[in-house]
């Protein structure tokens, strides 16, 4: 059984941990005994990555090691074979790259854009995050246009491209990036999920009540009567593009939903949300995503009945007692 355990569970399963829990412990028997078989995915190391004492992050490393966990380096399920400590390492010296070329600077720009649009009150205003990201966006082509010049031929031809061929992409992606249209949302306007979720209790409706299978379809529906808007799927076999909106639909409508909105100090819900999401669309063609978050499953399991995914979304109990 091919098995993908949310942040929290695997954590639980340190030594330390499950040294005072039968269920982790009957949990890491199955492992060893190969009964189970457990993946992780950049998420994973996203979160373990935020843990402030690098020796707790060695930890989680060392527990990917010990029970032969394998990463899953896409969404369709490939696994990279080796070792959790080389695949971490890597991870790092992604990382320190990214923080040198832009990449970083980029996601944080986006990820504040997401949250003033989600309602949650943030000090750039538009006209500010726009510039921010056009400034970025430009930097990073430059950047890419520098490097260019100390790749040679053959090693471009090796890739099956050419020096001409990137010039005239970057070109197009400057253009693009000159021309980028900012976002005309006055300070003032009331945005997030909140008028959304009054407009459905004033219709009676309770998103608790609603089955998984059908609740994101219900929403979507409930969304375009009243705005005559749908989310965008990029491609209908996108299960990327499937889950991200799913999940965020949920959120809005107010079926068990993530608390992103409220700011407590030391905890990013709005970060931790984005995380969840992605942990569903890691797991979904593995057999099960184990979890002891309630709101969390629930919204899995109502993503999986919609993409038709086959991944059970159970308890560590459940599965200590049924494997």
């Amino acid at each position: 059984m091919i098995v993908y355990f949310d942040q929290n569970a695997l954590s639980d399963l340190r030594e330390r941990k499950r040294k005072n829990s039968d269920t982790f412990s009957i949990i890491f028997k199955l492992i060893e005994d190969k009964k189970i078989s457990v993946r992780y995915s950049r998420t994973h190391l996203d979160e373990i990555k935020n843990i402030s004492v690098s020796m707790y992050q060695d930890e989680h490393i060392d527990l990917l090691d010990s029970v032969r966990a394998r990463y899953l380096g896409s969404t369709k399920g490939v696994i990279d074979i080796r070792t959790p400590w080389s695949i971490w390492n890597e991870y790092l010296d992604s990382e320190m790259e990214n923080s040198f070329d832009g990449s970083n600077d980029a996601y944080l720009a986006l990820e504040n854009l997401s949250k003033k649009i989600s309602g949650i009150p943030s000090t750039p205003g538009f006209l500010e995050l726009h510039e921010e990201i056009q400034d970025i966006a430009l930097s990073m082509i430059m950047s890419a246009e520098d490097n260019l010049l100390d790749v040679t031929h053959e090693e471009l031809a090796f890739a099956g491209t050419s020096a001409k061929a990137i010039k005239e992409s970057l070109n197009k992606l400057k253009e693009q990036a000159m021309n980028m249209e900012a976002i005309n949302i006055a300070e003032d306007e009331e945005l997030g999920p909140r008028s959304f979720r009054a407009l459905l209790n004033e219709k009676g409706m309770n998103m608790a009540d609603l089955p998984s299978h059908r609740v994101i379809n219900i929403i979507e529906d409930l969304m375009y009567q009243e705005s005559g808007y749908r989310f965008p799927h990029r491609d209908q076999e996108d299960v990327s593009s499937k889950i991200s909106v799913s999940y965020t639909l949920m959120n809005w409508a107010g079926y068990y939903p993530d608390d992103f909105t409220k700011i407590k100090k030391g905890k990013d819900r709005f970060k931790a949300s984005n995380y969840d999401k992605e942990h569903v669309l890691a797991a979904h063609e593995c057999d099960f995503l184990v979890s002891s978050d309630f709101r969390f499953s629930k919204k899995a399991l109502a993503c999986y009945d919609y993409i038709g995914s086959k991944t059970k979304v159970v308890e560590p109990d459940w599965l200590a007692k049924n494997l």
